[in-house]
């Protein structure tokens, strides 16, 4: 929980710890105990609704019976509360949410306008239509792939393996595409996190032949909550829009959950198994979708603003 509300953090829609301290004590530092509290009861209770829906709808075998769905909200109830008490802890403290440098950062030497000004003289218009390619591509392959998945439910366990594994190294591809054109370290460290976790799990899930649906479960899962943690870092190590924020945001709400989902009880049915992967499939690729859509625009939007502040300079390229 403390994970899920420091990324809240950095959407803005909460208190950041470290600064309660500063303003009003007792009303925030309580405040934060009480929505951390909340917020993991709420997680642990949804859950427990998906897991209903897969065994009512997707012939998944998860809900082991009123005394199983009772301990697990137990345990969801204490995880809460030990992340609420460590959460209170930090704000009494003081402890910063935010990384320190220990060199002070320069400030800037120029406008936003001067710098989208800058990044776009020095790039050709081939180069910022292709800006979006791999995101968009990444984004296209993981939707086809769950769609195939969820309209074809009479596939082998081999073939679901290998639609699984060319969406999964497709996304790596792309996200090795995207590493290569940024040289930020902080964008750079948690994309080759993500491709590691990607070629790894499409590569171990291409190559053996004779791999059941628990080793395709187990493998997908694991790299779906490598790449929530890795959205939820993002959140933390870079400058974004809000509709950035919002979208890496789901990104990582949807691994972790479908990643959960898939490591938590993988004993169900073939069906099951194609139905959650298709739809976990279908959602990454909708949201990757979505990201290339507003890096379009807010390059189409920086281009206008070049061009309005800038009037000699003639038309922007397309």
């Amino acid at each position: 929980m403390p994970v899920i509300y420091i990324a809240l953090v950095r959407l803005g829609v909460v208190p950041d710890p470290g600064r309660a301290i500063q303003e009003r004590r007792v009303a925030r530092i309580s405040g934060i105990f009480i929505v951390t509290l909340a917020l993991g009861i709420a997680v642990g209770g949804v859950y427990e609704s998906i897991e209903w829906f897969e065994d009512k709808f997707l012939g998944g075998h998860f809900v082991g019976g009123l005394w199983d769905t009772e301990t697990d909200l137990l345990c969801d109830e204490g995880g809460s509360l030990v992340g609420a008490t460590f959460l209170t802890v930090w704000a009494m403290r003081g402890w910063t949410s935010r990384r320190r440098t220990v060199v002070p950062a320069p400030g800037p030497t120029a406008t936003p306008v001067e710098t989208a000004a800058q990044h776009l003289r020095g790039r050709s218009a081939r180069q910022r239509r292709l800006d979006s390619l791999p995101l968009a591509a990444q984004g296209a392959v993981a939707f086809a792939a769950g769609a195939v998945l969820l309209a074809l439910p009479t596939l082998s366990v081999r073939v679901v393996g290998i639609i699984v594994a060319v969406a999964l190294l497709a996304s790596a591809v792309a996200e090795g595409l995207e590493l290569a054109r940024h040289h930020d370290r902080a964008k750079r460290a948690d994309r080759a996190v993500v491709i590691a976790a990607l070629a790894a799990a499409g590569a171990i899930v291409l190559v053996w032949p004779t791999i059941s649906q628990l080793a395709i479960l187990y493998t997908v899962g694991a790299s779906a909550v490598v790449l929530g943690v890795a959205e939820v870092a993002a959140l933390s190590t870079r400058p974004r829009s809000t509709r950035e924020r919002w979208l890496g945001a789901a990104s990582s709400v949807a691994a972790f959950v479908f990643g959960i989902a898939m490591l938590a009880r993988p004993e169900s049915s073939l069906a099951a198994v194609m139905n959650l992967l298709g739809i976990y499939l279908v959602v990454i690729g909708a949201l990757r979708l979505l990201e290339a859509v507003d890096a379009w625009h807010r390059r189409r939007r920086a281009r206008t603003d070049l061009t309005a502040a800038s009037p000699s300079a003639g038309p922007a390229s397309p």
